[in-house]
C-alpha cells in the first residue's frame, strides 16, 4: 500500500465494534472511526491503530471496571440508558447515564454521570432542591427591618443580625443555627452553608476563611466580618474565663500571665501581679505579631497603645 493511504475500515467488526464512518483525525494527526458498540448501539470514536491492534474491543462495557446502570434507580432518577460520555479537556472520561426523574416535569430527563449517581449526589432532576428551598424560604423566618441593621428570628426565637443590603440576599432561604450557633441553611438539596461565608461572597473559595472579629457568631454584619486565612483566624482565639479576655489569665499563684500564639509557637509575655500590665503586655504582642488582625485591637487607646 502506497505511503499515506489509509486502509478503508468501513464495515469491518473488531470485537464488539462495527466501524461506521471516518472520524477527523485527532491532534497528534492519528486516524480516527466512528464505531457503533453491539451492547445497546453506542457510538464512539477509536483510532485505527487501536482497532487493529486489538487494544479497543468494545465501548467500555467489556471493562471489568464498567457498571451497567440501566434499569436501576438512584433517590428520583431511573436510569434508562447509556448517554454520551463526557470527556474533559485533559481527556479524562466519564460514563453518563440519561435518567428519568420520579416527578415527570418538563425537565425531568437529564444526563447524569455515573460517579454522581453512586456518590448520592444527584438524586433528582433538580425538584428536590426547589422543594428543599420552598420548604425553608423566609416564611420560617421573620424580620426586623425598622433599624440601622437588619434582625432575623430563627424558629426557636433566636436573634441573628445582617446589614440591611444583605436582606435581598438571605430572604429566600430559611436560616438556622447549628451546634456552635452559627447561621446556616439550605443552599440546595445536597449543600449547607454558612450565613458569614454567604454574605461575604466566598461559599467557594476554600483557601479563605471568614473571621467573627468580636466572636459574635449570630451576627453577620460585614463591619463585624473579614477575610482571614486559616492562620489569621486562628489569631482570635476565644476569651479566658477568667479575665474575660484572650491570652490573658489567672494562676494557681495569684499572678495574671500574658501568652500568645504565633505561627503555631506558645510564646510567654510574663507572669504580672496587676492584670492591667498582663493586659498590657498581650496587647503590645498583639500589635507586633498580627498587625491589623489583632483581635482586641478596639483595647488599643484604653491601655495606651499607639494602633
Amino acid at each position: 500500500m502506497p505511503k499515506g493511504k489509509v486502509k478503508n475500515l468501513i464495515g469491518q467488526k473488531f470485537g464488539k465494534l462495527t466501524v461506521i464512518e471516518r472520524a477527523e483525525n485527532n491532534v497528534q494527526g492519528s486516524t480516527q472511526w466512528l464505531c457503533k458498540c453491539d451492547c445497546d448501539g453506542k457510538e464512539i470514536i477509536v483510532k485505527g491503530g487501536n482497532l487493529k491492534s486489538g487494544n479497543t474491543q468494545s465501548c467500555g462495557c467489556t471493562s471489568k471496571y464498567f457498571q451497567d446502570l440501566t434499569g436501576q434507580k438512584f433517590e428520583r432518577l431511573t436510569v434508562l440508558k447509556r448517554g454520551e460520555d463526557y470527556i474533559s479537556p485533559s481527556g479524562f472520561k466519564e460514563i453518563q447515564w440519561w435518567c428519568q426523574c420520579d416527578c415527570g416535569g418538563e425537565n425531568s430527563l437529564i444526563l447524569v454521570s455515573g460517579n454522581r449517581l453512586r456518590a448520592n449526589k444527584t438524586k433528582s432532576c433538580g425538584c428536590l432542591q426547589k422543594e428543599i428551598v420552598s420548604k425553608t424560604n423566609k416564611k420560617y423566618n421573620t424580620y426586623d427591618l425598622s433599624g440601622e441593621y437588619g434582625i432575623g428570628y430563627t424558629l426557636k426565637g433566636e436573634e441573628f443580625y445582617f446589614d440591611l443590603e444583605d436582606y435581598h440576599k438571605i430572604k429566600n432561604y430559611y436560616w438556622f443555627t447549628d451546634k456552635d450557633g452559627y447561621l446556616i441553611t439550605h443552599l440546595n438539596e445536597t449543600r449547607i452553608v454558612f450565613m458569614h461565608r454567604f454574605v461575604m461572597n466566598c461559599l467557594d473559595d476554600k483557601k479563605v476563611e471568614v473571621d467573627h472579629i468580636f466572636h459574635n457568631v449570630n451576627d453577620n454584619r460585614k463591619e463585624f466580618l473579614r477575610i482571614a486565612t486559616k492562620s489569621q483566624n486562628g489569631m482570635n482565639k476565644e476569651v479566658s474565663k477568667f479575665s474575660g479576655l484572650i491570652g490573658v489569665s489567672f494562676n494557681q499563684n495569684n499572678k495574671w500571665v500574658a501568652k500568645i500564639t504565633c505561627n503555631k509557637q506558645q510564646i510567654y509575655l510574663g507572669s504580672f501581679i496587676n492584670k492591667d500590665d498582663a493586659i498590657k503586655a498581650r496587647l503590645e504582642a498583639e500589635k507586633k505579631y498580627f498587625g491589623e488582625f489583632a483581635p482586641q485591637k478596639h483595647l488599643y487607646e484604653q491601655y495606651g497603645i499607639i494602633p
